[in-house]
């Protein structure tokens, strides 16, 4: 063997190491553009091809699986309902300036719980998230209670939200102006008025939730904070935020 190959041969070597070691650290969920940027940041400048074609030759493939989804809210009210202030512009300069709401199911022994998040849209992190076993308004005014608390209480904040019966209930909207925030709801029947929430709940369900099998809520509760707070918020990179993560690009941005 040349010794040109040969010194190939070892760059290829130690290069697969490395590869293997981020994709298992990232539990098989992130692809060869996430793994590319991890490869940058420690230095290593290779191509994004060259990447791709050594996790194809070592068979390293995401593992995304898919499930159905239930009706698990309920938009057919007569509650009052907001106007819809972003209008599909999902676009924040500052933290605090727009916060997004949704709330999505997970299966758990044939059954579901629900997961109700807050996302704060200019460094897409997840601030305030509640599991419950139903879909009372409660378990929303404890996710809203945890965001505020994580972001020492704002005012004048756009919290956006769809038309479900939570965020138009008494309760809620009581609180919202309490805290002095301007509401903000999806057109009926319009997935594409919350996008990045719909975003975050596919990410959840393919990364994490369909991967694992949930016996207890309390089993939900330790692998969705496991997920959310150490994964997605401090060590997912994110496109739409220079491939930075949410808390990276926070602390980035407010020094």
């Amino acid at each position: 063997m040349k010794r040109e190959d040969s010194e190939r041969v070892k760059s290829n070597q130690k290069l697969d190491e490395r590869i293997r070691s981020l994709f298992e650290e990232h539990e098989s969920r992130s692809g060869y553009l996430r793994i590319h940027q991890d490869l940058q940041s420690e230095g290593l400048f290779i191509s994004k091809n060259r990447v791709y074609r050594r996790m194809h030759k070592m068979g390293l493939k995401v593992d995304r699986k898919c499930s159905f989804r239930p009706v698990t809210t309920n938009s057919k009210h007569k509650l009052p309902v907001a106007p819809n202030l972003l209008g599909q512009v999902f676009k924040s300069d500052r933290l605090n300036q727009i916060w997004l709401s949704d709330i999505t199911y997970i299966p758990i022994n044939g059954k579901w719980i629900y997961l109700f998040a807050i996302k704060d849209l200019f460094n897409r992190e997840i601030i305030g998230w509640e599991l419950g076993s139903t879909l009372e308004t409660e378990h929303l005014l404890k996710a809203f209670e945890k965001a505020l608390s994580r972001r020492g209480y704002p005012k004048e904040v756009i919290f956006h939200s769809d038309r479900e019966v939570q965020y138009a209930s008494d309760d809620f909207r009581k609180v919202l102006n309490t805290n002095e925030f301007i509401q903000s709801m999806s057109r009926k029947g319009n997935c594409y008025d919350n996008a990045p929430m719909e975003s975050f709940f596919k990410t959840l369900k393919v990364e994490e939730v369909y991967r694992r099998k949930f016996n207890t809520i309390q089993k939900a509760q330790f692998f969705l904070f496991d997920y959310i707070e150490r994964y997605y918020n401090r060590r997912r990179r994110h496109s739409a935020l220079g491939y930075l993560s949410p808390v990276e690009f926070r602390v980035k941005n407010s020094a």
